[in-house]
């Protein structure tokens, strides 16, 4: 019998850590060295590109996201 990750959908509360920074590695924003954020994911309530990247994700992966400028703050 195979155990397999719970994966994260639409409907589910999260907890994560971010770092944001640009394509020069300066950090704009991070969540390191505070508690995690709490989210639900569908809920908008942070950027749609990264609840997207989100989805699919099981407790414990990372994953790095390009998000372009104009999908973040444009």
């Amino acid at each position: 019998m195979s155990s397999q990750p719970v994966r994260a959908k639409n409907g589910d509360t999260v907890l994560l850590h971010y770092v944001c920074k640009d394509e020069d590695g300066i950090i704009y924003d991070t969540t390191r060295g505070t508690p995690p954020l709490r989210i639900i994911l569908g809920d908008h309530e942070i950027l749609p590109a990264v609840e997207k990247a989100l989805v699919g994700m099981a407790a414990g992966e990372s994953k790095q996201v390009f998000i372009p400028f104009a999908e973040a703050y444009g």
